[in-house]
Protein backbone atom coordinates (compact mmCIF):
# COMPACT_ATOMS: atom_id res chain seq x y z
CA UNK A 1 0.00 0.00 0.00
CA UNK A 2 1.68 3.52 -0.95
CA UNK A 3 2.38 5.86 1.82
CA UNK A 4 -0.29 9.07 1.91
CA UNK A 5 1.37 12.34 1.14
CA UNK A 6 1.50 14.89 3.48
CA UNK A 7 0.93 17.87 2.06
CA UNK A 8 2.50 21.56 3.86
CA UNK A 9 -0.74 23.88 4.09
CA UNK A 10 -0.54 27.78 2.75
CA UNK A 11 -2.89 29.79 4.61
CA UNK A 12 -1.78 32.79 3.46
CA UNK A 13 -2.54 31.59 -0.22
CA UNK A 14 -5.63 29.70 0.24
CA UNK A 15 -7.20 33.13 1.48
CA UNK A 16 -6.04 34.47 -1.92
CA UNK A 17 -7.36 31.47 -3.83
CA UNK A 18 -10.61 32.24 -1.85
CA UNK A 19 -11.38 36.14 -1.84
CA UNK A 20 -9.58 37.06 -5.66
CA UNK A 21 -9.82 34.11 -7.49
CA UNK A 22 -12.74 32.27 -9.01
CA UNK A 23 -11.93 29.38 -7.21
CA UNK A 24 -13.66 26.90 -5.38
CA UNK A 25 -12.41 25.06 -2.16
CA UNK A 26 -14.70 22.05 -2.76
CA UNK A 27 -12.21 20.90 -5.09
CA UNK A 28 -8.62 21.49 -3.80
CA UNK A 29 -10.19 19.99 -0.47
CA UNK A 30 -11.00 16.53 -2.49
CA UNK A 31 -7.16 16.71 -4.33
CA UNK A 32 -5.55 17.17 -0.74
CA UNK A 33 -7.72 14.09 0.89
CA UNK A 34 -9.53 16.44 3.78
CA UNK A 35 -12.65 17.99 4.02
CA UNK A 36 -13.80 21.04 2.75
CA UNK A 37 -14.59 22.70 6.48
CA UNK A 38 -10.70 21.91 6.87
CA UNK A 39 -9.76 24.25 3.72
CA UNK A 40 -12.36 27.01 4.59
CA UNK A 41 -10.72 27.19 7.98
CA UNK A 42 -7.23 27.44 6.79
CA UNK A 43 -8.50 30.22 4.29
CA UNK A 44 -10.56 32.35 6.82
CA UNK A 45 -7.17 32.09 9.38
CA UNK A 46 -5.00 33.18 6.20
CA UNK A 47 -1.54 34.67 7.15
CA UNK A 48 -0.37 34.33 10.68
CA UNK A 49 3.08 35.32 12.51
CA UNK A 50 4.33 31.49 11.75
CA UNK A 51 3.04 30.68 8.25
CA UNK A 52 4.44 31.39 4.82
CA UNK A 53 3.78 31.05 1.36
CA UNK A 54 4.71 27.36 1.43
CA UNK A 55 2.73 27.08 -2.54
CA UNK A 56 4.03 29.97 -3.92
CA UNK A 57 7.95 31.05 -5.03
CA UNK A 58 8.01 27.52 -6.58
CA UNK A 59 10.22 26.45 -10.06
CA UNK A 60 8.15 25.82 -13.31
CA UNK A 61 9.09 22.36 -14.35
CA UNK A 62 9.30 21.81 -18.91
CA UNK A 63 6.37 19.09 -18.41
CA UNK A 64 3.80 21.61 -16.61
CA UNK A 65 4.65 23.96 -19.75
CA UNK A 66 3.86 21.32 -21.92
CA UNK A 67 0.72 20.31 -20.67
CA UNK A 68 -0.48 23.81 -19.88
CA UNK A 69 0.57 24.66 -23.39
CA UNK A 70 -1.44 21.87 -24.17
CA UNK A 71 -4.42 22.84 -22.04
CA UNK A 72 -4.73 26.12 -23.67
CA UNK A 73 -4.52 24.39 -27.20
CA UNK A 74 -7.89 22.59 -26.02
CA UNK A 75 -9.80 25.29 -23.92
CA UNK A 76 -9.31 23.02 -20.71
CA UNK A 77 -9.74 24.70 -17.35
CA UNK A 78 -8.53 21.15 -15.80
CA UNK A 79 -5.96 18.59 -16.17
CA UNK A 80 -5.63 15.15 -14.26
CA UNK A 81 -3.09 12.22 -14.79
CA UNK A 82 -1.63 9.77 -12.21
CA UNK A 83 1.06 12.36 -11.69
CA UNK A 84 -0.82 15.40 -11.77
CA UNK A 85 -2.96 18.20 -11.49
CA UNK A 86 -3.56 21.77 -12.84
CA UNK A 87 -6.18 23.88 -12.46
CA UNK A 88 -6.30 27.30 -13.99
CA UNK A 89 -8.40 30.45 -11.54
CA UNK A 90 -9.60 33.15 -13.20
CA UNK A 91 -9.24 36.49 -11.15
CA UNK A 92 -12.77 37.56 -9.67
CA UNK A 93 -12.64 40.90 -11.80
CA UNK A 94 -8.93 41.77 -13.56
CA UNK A 95 -7.44 39.81 -16.45
CA UNK A 96 -5.02 37.75 -13.79
CA UNK A 97 -4.82 34.43 -13.69
CA UNK A 98 -3.44 31.40 -10.62
CA UNK A 99 -2.26 28.47 -12.10
CA UNK A 100 -3.07 25.29 -9.33
CA UNK A 101 -0.60 22.57 -9.14
CA UNK A 102 -0.28 19.14 -7.13
CA UNK A 103 2.34 16.82 -7.84
CA UNK A 104 3.32 13.95 -5.73
CA UNK A 105 5.59 15.80 -4.03
CA UNK A 106 4.51 19.07 -3.81
CA UNK A 107 1.91 21.82 -4.30
CA UNK A 108 3.06 25.32 -6.20
CA UNK A 109 0.66 28.21 -6.75
CA UNK A 110 2.07 30.49 -9.94
CA UNK A 111 0.51 34.25 -9.24
CA UNK A 112 3.13 35.61 -11.92
CA UNK A 113 2.40 33.29 -14.90
CA UNK A 114 5.40 33.04 -17.88
CA UNK A 115 4.65 36.32 -20.71
CA UNK A 116 4.13 33.50 -23.33
CA UNK A 117 1.70 31.93 -21.96
CA UNK A 118 -0.39 34.55 -20.41
CA UNK A 119 -0.48 35.83 -23.54
CA UNK A 120 -1.71 32.65 -24.61
CA UNK A 121 -4.66 32.67 -22.11
CA UNK A 122 -5.49 36.10 -22.83
CA UNK A 123 -5.55 35.63 -26.34
CA UNK A 124 -7.81 32.69 -26.28
CA UNK A 125 -10.38 34.85 -23.81
CA UNK A 126 -9.94 33.03 -20.49
CA UNK A 127 -10.06 36.35 -18.96
CA UNK A 128 -13.98 36.56 -20.46
CA UNK A 129 -15.46 32.60 -20.50
CA UNK A 130 -15.56 30.19 -18.06
CA UNK A 131 -14.98 26.11 -18.48
CA UNK A 132 -18.08 25.37 -20.00
CA UNK A 133 -17.95 28.39 -22.08
CA UNK A 134 -13.86 26.80 -23.31
CA UNK A 135 -15.37 23.65 -23.73
CA UNK A 136 -18.57 24.86 -26.31
CA UNK A 137 -16.27 26.69 -28.06
CA UNK A 138 -13.71 24.11 -28.87
CA UNK A 139 -16.22 21.71 -29.54
CA UNK A 140 -18.03 24.77 -32.25
CA UNK A 141 -14.29 25.30 -33.29
CA UNK A 142 -13.73 21.41 -34.03
CA UNK A 143 -16.56 20.91 -36.10
CA UNK A 144 -17.46 21.54 -39.34
CA UNK A 145 -20.07 24.46 -38.83
CA UNK A 146 -17.55 27.46 -38.80
CA UNK A 147 -17.16 29.27 -42.19
CA UNK A 148 -15.23 32.16 -42.89
CA UNK A 149 -16.91 35.04 -45.11
CA UNK A 150 -14.98 37.42 -47.89
CA UNK A 151 -14.39 39.55 -44.98
CA UNK A 152 -12.75 37.25 -42.45
CA UNK A 153 -15.58 36.97 -40.22
CA UNK A 154 -16.21 33.86 -38.63
CA UNK A 155 -19.61 32.42 -39.51
CA UNK A 156 -21.56 29.98 -37.95
CA UNK A 157 -24.42 27.50 -38.74
CA UNK A 158 -25.16 25.50 -35.86
CA UNK A 159 -26.79 22.00 -36.45
CA UNK A 160 -27.98 20.74 -33.03
CA UNK A 161 -29.40 17.09 -34.95
CA UNK A 162 -25.39 16.87 -36.03
CA UNK A 163 -23.93 17.70 -32.75
CA UNK A 164 -26.62 16.48 -30.05
CA UNK A 165 -24.20 16.25 -26.92
CA UNK A 166 -22.88 20.18 -27.94
CA UNK A 167 -26.09 20.78 -28.19
CA UNK A 168 -27.44 19.57 -24.77
CA UNK A 169 -24.15 21.38 -23.20
CA UNK A 170 -25.13 24.64 -24.79
CA UNK A 171 -28.68 24.67 -24.13
CA UNK A 172 -27.67 23.82 -20.77
CA UNK A 173 -25.66 26.70 -20.43
CA UNK A 174 -27.97 29.14 -21.80
CA UNK A 175 -31.03 28.20 -19.68
CA UNK A 176 -28.75 28.73 -16.00
CA UNK A 177 -27.76 32.18 -17.76
CA UNK A 178 -29.49 35.18 -18.06
CA UNK A 179 -28.82 34.69 -22.47
CA UNK A 180 -32.18 35.06 -23.63
CA UNK A 181 -31.54 32.42 -27.04
CA UNK A 182 -28.83 30.32 -28.31
CA UNK A 183 -27.90 33.88 -30.71
CA UNK A 184 -27.24 35.88 -28.50
CA UNK A 185 -24.90 33.07 -26.15
CA UNK A 186 -23.58 32.85 -29.89
CA UNK A 187 -22.51 36.45 -29.90
CA UNK A 188 -21.39 36.01 -26.55
CA UNK A 189 -18.57 33.63 -27.93
CA UNK A 190 -17.47 35.95 -30.58
CA UNK A 191 -19.33 33.65 -33.67
CA UNK A 192 -21.66 35.31 -36.35
CA UNK A 193 -24.28 33.32 -35.95
CA UNK A 194 -26.31 32.50 -39.19
CA UNK A 195 -29.47 30.70 -38.87
CA UNK A 196 -31.24 28.18 -41.40
CA UNK A 197 -33.29 31.28 -43.28
CA UNK A 198 -29.48 32.59 -44.62
CA UNK A 199 -28.51 29.70 -46.37
CA UNK A 200 -27.77 30.15 -49.54
CA UNK A 201 -30.02 28.72 -52.74
CA UNK A 202 -26.92 26.22 -53.62
CA UNK A 203 -26.71 24.67 -50.19
CA UNK A 204 -30.79 24.22 -49.73
CA UNK A 205 -30.38 22.37 -53.50
CA UNK A 206 -28.01 20.47 -51.64
CA UNK A 207 -29.40 19.32 -48.90
CA UNK A 208 -32.89 18.56 -50.89
CA UNK A 209 -30.41 16.38 -53.57
CA UNK A 210 -30.06 14.09 -50.55
CA UNK A 211 -34.01 13.17 -50.91
CA UNK A 212 -33.37 12.72 -55.01
CA UNK A 213 -34.78 9.27 -56.28
CA UNK A 214 -32.52 7.43 -58.08
CA UNK A 215 -32.86 7.61 -61.98
CA UNK A 216 -35.38 10.47 -62.00
CA UNK A 217 -35.44 14.49 -60.84
CA UNK A 218 -38.30 13.72 -58.44
CA UNK A 219 -37.68 14.69 -54.80
CA UNK A 220 -39.09 12.66 -51.61
CA UNK A 221 -39.12 13.51 -48.34
CA UNK A 222 -41.00 10.87 -46.41
CA UNK A 223 -43.31 12.91 -43.20
CA UNK A 224 -41.84 10.82 -40.61
CA UNK A 225 -38.24 12.63 -41.46
CA UNK A 226 -36.72 15.16 -39.30
CA UNK A 227 -35.62 16.79 -42.29
CA UNK A 228 -39.76 17.03 -43.60
CA UNK A 229 -40.06 19.53 -40.42
CA UNK A 230 -37.11 21.11 -41.53
CA UNK A 231 -37.66 21.93 -45.39
CA UNK A 232 -41.30 22.96 -44.32
CA UNK A 233 -40.60 25.81 -41.82
CA UNK A 234 -37.87 27.02 -44.27
CA UNK A 235 -40.53 27.44 -47.34
CA UNK A 236 -42.84 28.71 -45.62
CA UNK A 237 -40.27 31.50 -43.92
CA UNK A 238 -39.19 32.05 -47.55
CA UNK A 239 -42.79 32.83 -48.76
CA UNK A 240 -43.56 29.34 -50.57
CA UNK A 241 -47.68 27.78 -50.01
CA UNK A 242 -46.28 24.73 -50.02
CA UNK A 243 -43.46 22.39 -49.29
CA UNK A 244 -44.32 21.42 -53.08
CA UNK A 245 -43.59 24.89 -54.52
CA UNK A 246 -40.31 25.12 -52.53
CA UNK A 247 -39.06 22.37 -54.23
CA UNK A 248 -40.19 22.98 -57.26
CA UNK A 249 -38.32 26.33 -57.67
CA UNK A 250 -35.06 24.21 -57.00
CA UNK A 251 -35.69 22.24 -60.91
CA UNK A 252 -36.56 19.31 -58.63
CA UNK A 253 -40.50 17.44 -59.66
CA UNK A 254 -41.86 16.97 -55.54
CA UNK A 255 -43.03 13.45 -55.02
CA UNK A 256 -46.18 13.03 -52.68
CA UNK A 257 -46.59 9.76 -50.17
CA UNK A 258 -49.33 7.33 -51.30
CA UNK A 259 -52.14 7.16 -50.09
CA UNK A 260 -52.32 3.81 -49.65
CA UNK A 261 -48.72 3.81 -47.91
CA UNK A 262 -50.15 6.85 -45.31
CA UNK A 263 -52.70 3.95 -44.13
CA UNK A 264 -50.28 0.81 -43.95
CA UNK A 265 -47.54 3.04 -42.72
CA UNK A 266 -50.10 4.40 -39.96
CA UNK A 267 -51.56 0.91 -39.07
CA UNK A 268 -47.70 -0.40 -38.47
CA UNK A 269 -46.98 2.78 -36.07
CA UNK A 270 -50.22 1.79 -34.59
CA UNK A 271 -49.26 -1.71 -33.65
CA UNK A 272 -46.27 -0.56 -32.47
CA UNK A 273 -46.75 1.93 -30.28
CA UNK A 274 -50.41 2.66 -29.41
CA UNK A 275 -52.51 -0.28 -29.18
CA UNK A 276 -53.34 -0.66 -25.80
CA UNK A 277 -54.62 -4.58 -26.10
CA UNK A 278 -55.83 -6.89 -28.66
CA UNK A 279 -58.03 -4.08 -30.53
CA UNK A 280 -57.83 -1.13 -28.46
CA UNK A 281 -56.27 1.90 -29.23
CA UNK A 282 -55.18 5.35 -27.02
CA UNK A 283 -53.90 8.25 -29.16
CA UNK A 284 -53.86 11.19 -27.32
CA UNK A 285 -53.60 14.75 -29.02
CA UNK A 286 -49.71 14.57 -27.66
CA UNK A 287 -48.75 11.64 -29.71
CA UNK A 288 -47.33 12.50 -33.63
CA UNK A 289 -49.72 10.12 -34.70
CA UNK A 290 -53.17 12.10 -33.76
CA UNK A 291 -52.44 14.93 -35.58
CA UNK A 292 -51.30 12.99 -38.77
CA UNK A 293 -54.42 10.69 -38.70
CA UNK A 294 -56.42 13.52 -37.63
CA UNK A 295 -56.12 15.21 -40.53
CA UNK A 296 -56.26 11.95 -42.75
CA UNK A 297 -59.83 10.91 -41.12
CA UNK A 298 -60.79 14.73 -42.20
CA UNK A 299 -59.84 15.16 -45.59
CA UNK A 300 -62.50 11.59 -45.59
CA UNK A 301 -65.03 13.33 -43.74
CA UNK A 302 -64.31 11.03 -40.75
CA UNK A 303 -63.87 11.57 -37.29
CA UNK A 304 -60.58 10.03 -36.16
CA UNK A 305 -62.47 7.73 -33.75
CA UNK A 306 -64.24 6.55 -36.73
CA UNK A 307 -61.29 6.03 -38.98
CA UNK A 308 -60.05 3.54 -36.29
CA UNK A 309 -62.68 2.10 -36.33
CA UNK A 310 -63.17 1.63 -39.77
CA UNK A 311 -59.64 -0.12 -39.63
CA UNK A 312 -60.69 -2.64 -36.76
CA UNK A 313 -59.84 -0.73 -33.86
CA UNK A 314 -61.00 0.51 -30.57
CA UNK A 315 -60.25 3.46 -29.65
CA UNK A 316 -59.97 4.51 -26.16
CA UNK A 317 -59.54 7.39 -23.68
CA UNK A 318 -57.15 8.19 -20.72
CA UNK A 319 -59.35 7.18 -18.24
CA UNK A 320 -59.46 3.62 -20.13
CA UNK A 321 -55.95 3.23 -19.55
CA UNK A 322 -54.32 0.56 -17.56
CA UNK A 323 -52.26 1.47 -15.23
CA UNK A 324 -49.03 0.23 -15.93
CA UNK A 325 -49.20 2.26 -19.08
CA UNK A 326 -46.62 4.09 -20.46
CA UNK A 327 -46.48 6.68 -23.59
CA UNK A 328 -44.54 5.76 -26.54
CA UNK A 329 -43.29 9.28 -26.62
CA UNK A 330 -41.68 8.79 -23.27
CA UNK A 331 -38.71 7.56 -23.91
CA UNK A 332 -37.61 9.68 -26.89
CA UNK A 333 -38.61 12.74 -25.26
CA UNK A 334 -36.57 12.14 -21.88
CA UNK A 335 -34.03 11.88 -23.98
CA UNK A 336 -34.20 15.38 -24.83
CA UNK A 337 -34.52 16.31 -21.22
CA UNK A 338 -31.76 18.49 -19.73
CA UNK A 339 -32.57 19.15 -15.92
CA UNK A 340 -34.15 16.86 -13.22
CA UNK A 341 -37.44 17.83 -12.22
CA UNK A 342 -36.05 18.99 -9.31
CA UNK A 343 -33.98 21.11 -11.21
CA UNK A 344 -36.62 23.20 -12.83
CA UNK A 345 -38.58 22.83 -9.84
CA UNK A 346 -35.64 25.46 -8.06
CA UNK A 347 -35.54 27.66 -11.59
CA UNK A 348 -39.44 28.36 -11.07
CA UNK A 349 -39.51 28.79 -7.60
CA UNK A 350 -37.21 31.72 -8.58
CA UNK A 351 -39.20 33.24 -10.74
CA UNK A 352 -42.62 32.96 -7.63
CA UNK A 353 -43.86 36.36 -7.45
CA UNK A 354 -46.06 35.39 -4.26
CA UNK A 355 -47.54 32.81 -2.67
CA UNK A 356 -47.74 30.12 -5.43
CA UNK A 357 -47.89 32.67 -8.08
CA UNK A 358 -45.43 32.48 -11.44
CA UNK A 359 -44.40 34.66 -14.23
CA UNK A 360 -42.56 32.90 -16.67
CA UNK A 361 -41.38 34.86 -20.10
CA UNK A 362 -42.44 32.23 -23.12
CA UNK A 363 -39.22 33.22 -24.83
CA UNK A 364 -36.80 32.66 -21.73
CA UNK A 365 -34.93 28.86 -22.13
CA UNK A 366 -37.02 27.19 -18.68
CA UNK A 367 -40.02 27.89 -21.12
CA UNK A 368 -38.49 25.13 -23.79
CA UNK A 369 -37.77 22.83 -20.97
CA UNK A 370 -40.83 22.67 -19.57
CA UNK A 371 -42.89 22.31 -22.99
CA UNK A 372 -39.89 19.27 -22.85
CA UNK A 373 -41.14 18.08 -19.55
CA UNK A 374 -44.96 19.02 -20.38
CA UNK A 375 -45.13 16.84 -23.40
CA UNK A 376 -43.79 13.80 -21.31
CA UNK A 377 -46.34 14.06 -18.71
CA UNK A 378 -48.86 14.52 -21.59
CA UNK A 379 -50.20 17.91 -20.76
CA UNK A 380 -49.88 21.32 -21.28
CA UNK A 381 -46.99 23.85 -19.43
CA UNK A 382 -50.11 25.40 -18.16
CA UNK A 383 -52.01 22.19 -16.61
CA UNK A 384 -48.06 21.04 -15.37
CA UNK A 385 -47.49 24.04 -13.69
CA UNK A 386 -50.78 23.79 -11.91
CA UNK A 387 -50.09 20.11 -11.33
CA UNK A 388 -46.55 21.53 -9.31
CA UNK A 389 -48.73 23.73 -7.75
CA UNK A 390 -48.12 27.34 -9.35
CA UNK A 391 -50.74 30.01 -10.91
CA UNK A 392 -49.23 31.52 -14.04
CA UNK A 393 -49.53 35.13 -14.06
CA UNK A 394 -48.86 38.31 -16.18
CA UNK A 395 -47.86 41.47 -14.82
CA UNK A 396 -47.40 44.06 -17.26
CA UNK A 397 -47.58 45.00 -20.37
CA UNK A 398 -44.19 44.17 -21.11
CA UNK A 399 -44.34 40.85 -20.04
CA UNK A 400 -47.20 40.12 -21.35
CA UNK A 401 -46.08 40.87 -24.80
CA UNK A 402 -43.70 37.91 -24.67
CA UNK A 403 -46.60 36.14 -23.38
CA UNK A 404 -49.12 36.43 -26.16
CA UNK A 405 -51.38 33.58 -25.82
CA UNK A 406 -52.91 33.90 -22.64
CA UNK A 407 -56.25 35.50 -22.02
CA UNK A 408 -55.57 39.67 -20.24
CA UNK A 409 -56.45 39.71 -17.03
CA UNK A 410 -59.29 42.00 -16.36
CA UNK A 411 -57.55 45.15 -14.81
CA UNK A 412 -54.81 45.49 -17.43
CA UNK A 413 -56.95 44.24 -20.30
CA UNK A 414 -58.03 47.61 -21.52
CA UNK A 415 -54.27 49.08 -20.87
CA UNK A 416 -52.44 45.93 -22.68
CA UNK A 417 -54.49 46.50 -25.60
CA UNK A 418 -53.68 50.24 -26.06
CA UNK A 419 -50.18 49.84 -25.59
CA UNK A 420 -49.87 46.66 -28.35
CA UNK A 421 -51.31 49.23 -30.45
CA UNK A 422 -49.54 52.39 -30.07
CA UNK A 423 -46.88 49.56 -31.08
CA UNK A 424 -48.41 48.32 -34.09
CA UNK A 425 -49.69 52.17 -35.23
CA UNK A 426 -45.80 52.35 -35.24
CA UNK A 427 -44.65 49.51 -37.66
CA UNK A 428 -44.32 50.65 -41.10
CA UNK A 429 -45.48 48.26 -43.79
CA UNK A 430 -42.07 46.61 -45.88
CA UNK A 431 -43.81 44.44 -48.00
CA UNK A 432 -40.83 42.71 -49.64
CA UNK A 433 -40.12 40.39 -52.34
CA UNK A 434 -39.06 37.10 -51.80
CA UNK A 435 -35.49 36.65 -53.24
CA UNK A 436 -36.35 32.74 -53.47
CA UNK A 437 -39.18 32.55 -55.86
CA UNK A 438 -40.44 35.40 -58.33
CA UNK A 439 -44.22 36.28 -57.51
CA UNK A 440 -44.10 35.09 -54.12
CA UNK A 441 -44.21 38.16 -51.70
CA UNK A 442 -43.71 37.93 -48.29
CA UNK A 443 -46.03 39.96 -45.55
CA UNK A 444 -44.61 41.93 -42.85
CA UNK A 445 -43.60 39.44 -40.28
CA UNK A 446 -43.64 42.32 -37.43
CA UNK A 447 -47.13 43.58 -38.34
CA UNK A 448 -48.16 39.96 -38.33
CA UNK A 449 -46.64 39.08 -35.30
CA UNK A 450 -48.18 42.40 -33.03
CA UNK A 451 -51.59 41.97 -34.35
CA UNK A 452 -51.74 38.62 -33.13
CA UNK A 453 -50.35 39.43 -29.73
CA UNK A 454 -53.15 42.33 -29.82
CA UNK A 455 -56.02 39.51 -30.23
CA UNK A 456 -54.61 37.00 -27.92
CA UNK A 457 -54.19 34.43 -31.01
CA UNK A 458 -57.86 34.35 -31.58
CA UNK A 459 -59.51 34.78 -34.55
CA UNK A 460 -61.86 37.63 -35.00
CA UNK A 461 -64.32 35.84 -36.86
CA UNK A 462 -65.07 33.29 -34.21
CA UNK A 463 -67.95 33.62 -32.29
CA UNK A 464 -68.56 31.52 -28.93
CA UNK A 465 -72.06 30.39 -30.51
CA UNK A 466 -70.46 28.32 -33.76
CA UNK A 467 -66.24 28.05 -32.73
CA UNK A 468 -63.93 26.61 -35.12
CA UNK A 469 -61.66 24.13 -32.92
CA UNK A 470 -58.12 25.93 -31.64
CA UNK A 471 -55.03 24.47 -33.14
CA UNK A 472 -52.70 25.17 -30.10
CA UNK A 473 -49.01 25.34 -31.02
CA UNK A 474 -46.01 23.59 -29.22
CA UNK A 475 -45.17 26.83 -27.55
CA UNK A 476 -48.69 27.10 -26.03
CA UNK A 477 -49.84 29.87 -28.49
CA UNK A 478 -53.04 29.31 -31.17
CA UNK A 479 -52.11 29.28 -34.37
CA UNK A 480 -54.01 32.12 -36.54
CA UNK A 481 -52.88 33.92 -39.58
CA UNK A 482 -52.97 37.65 -40.66
CA UNK A 483 -55.35 38.17 -43.84
CA UNK A 484 -55.21 41.59 -46.10
CA UNK A 485 -58.43 42.85 -46.58
CA UNK A 486 -57.41 44.39 -50.18
CA UNK A 487 -54.98 41.44 -51.52
CA UNK A 488 -51.40 41.62 -51.83
CA UNK A 489 -51.58 41.05 -55.51
CA UNK A 490 -53.14 44.24 -55.77
CA UNK A 491 -49.59 46.16 -54.98
CA UNK A 492 -49.24 46.96 -58.70
CA UNK A 493 -52.46 48.83 -58.74
CA UNK A 494 -50.98 51.84 -56.26
CA UNK A 495 -47.95 53.83 -56.18
CA UNK A 496 -45.11 52.59 -54.22
CA UNK A 497 -45.03 55.58 -51.84
CA UNK A 498 -48.98 54.85 -51.14
CA UNK A 499 -48.34 50.86 -50.61
CA UNK A 500 -47.47 51.33 -47.00
CA UNK A 501 -50.69 53.36 -46.21
CA UNK A 502 -53.17 51.61 -48.01
CA UNK A 503 -52.63 47.43 -48.48
CA UNK A 504 -49.38 46.84 -46.01
CA UNK A 505 -50.80 48.68 -42.86
CA UNK A 506 -52.74 47.44 -39.82
CA UNK A 507 -55.57 48.97 -41.08
CA UNK A 508 -55.73 46.19 -44.12
CA UNK A 509 -55.55 43.14 -41.86
CA UNK A 510 -57.48 41.08 -39.90
CA UNK A 511 -56.54 38.16 -37.71
CA UNK A 512 -58.37 34.64 -38.57
CA UNK A 513 -58.01 30.85 -37.92
CA UNK A 514 -56.93 29.02 -41.06
CA UNK A 515 -60.80 28.45 -41.57
CA UNK A 516 -62.02 32.03 -41.97
CA UNK A 517 -58.93 32.89 -43.73
CA UNK A 518 -60.17 29.85 -46.69
CA UNK A 519 -63.76 31.53 -46.11
CA UNK A 520 -62.58 34.80 -46.91
CA UNK A 521 -60.58 34.49 -50.06
CA UNK A 522 -62.94 31.52 -51.65
CA UNK A 523 -66.89 31.51 -50.21
CA UNK A 524 -69.24 32.96 -52.16
CA UNK A 525 -66.79 34.55 -54.59
CA UNK A 526 -64.83 36.21 -51.96
CA UNK A 527 -64.99 39.09 -48.91
CA UNK A 528 -62.98 41.99 -50.29
CA UNK A 529 -64.81 44.33 -49.15
CA UNK A 530 -65.90 45.65 -45.28
CA UNK A 531 -69.08 47.83 -44.39
CA UNK A 532 -70.34 49.34 -41.35
CA UNK A 533 -74.05 47.27 -40.22
CA UNK A 534 -76.08 47.75 -37.69
CA UNK A 535 -74.98 49.86 -34.11
CA UNK A 536 -72.14 50.19 -35.90
CA UNK A 537 -70.76 46.90 -36.44
CA UNK A 538 -68.49 45.57 -39.04
CA UNK A 539 -69.29 43.05 -41.84
CA UNK A 540 -67.28 41.52 -44.39
CA UNK A 541 -69.39 41.48 -47.70
CA UNK A 542 -68.78 39.13 -50.37
CA UNK A 543 -68.71 39.37 -54.24
CA UNK A 544 -72.36 37.72 -54.25
CA UNK A 545 -73.76 39.73 -51.18
CA UNK A 546 -73.27 37.78 -48.12
CA UNK A 547 -72.56 38.92 -45.05
CA UNK A 548 -69.80 37.43 -42.31
CA UNK A 549 -69.40 39.89 -38.82
CA UNK A 550 -66.38 40.61 -37.60
CA UNK A 551 -67.18 39.02 -34.55
CA UNK A 552 -64.16 41.06 -32.63
CA UNK A 553 -62.63 44.49 -33.32
CA UNK A 554 -59.51 46.37 -31.50
CA UNK A 555 -58.60 48.17 -34.62
CA UNK A 556 -60.16 48.84 -37.05
CA UNK A 557 -62.80 51.42 -37.50
CA UNK A 558 -65.95 52.39 -39.33
CA UNK A 559 -64.76 55.27 -40.97
CA UNK A 560 -61.70 54.06 -42.72
CA UNK A 561 -63.77 50.83 -43.94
Amino acid sequence: MSKKIKYQYDNSTLKKLKEEFKCNLSDIAKWLGVSRQSISGRANKGKTKTSLPYWQNKEWTEEEIRILNQMITQYEYFYQDEQIIIQIYQHISESQFVIFIKNNIEIKCFFDIPAALYERLIKEQYHKYNDIDQKIRYGIRNSDMITTNMQGIEELRFRATDYPDLNRLITNRILRSSFKNRKEYFQFLGFHYLEGKVLTDKAIKKQLKEFLIKGTNQIYIPSNNPRNFHFRSMANRKGFSSLKSFVEYFGYKYKRINLTNIKETAIQEINKYYLIEENKVYLSAHHALYTKLYIYAKRRGKTLTDLLKEWGYVRIYKEDLPPQYVSPQKNEIKQRIISTEDDVRIILDELVIEDNLIYINSSDPIYTELIRWAIYNEMSVNEMLEHWGYQRIYLSVDKHLSNPSMPFNSKSEELLRATLFEKIKKIQGSLTISKSEIHKRERSQKLSLEMKKMYGYRCQLCSEENPIPLIEKEDGTFYVEVHHIVPISERELVQDDAFGQIIDTYKNVIVVCSHHHKVLHYHSGGFQELIKGEAGLLYFRSKKGDLLKVETNYHLKPSIC
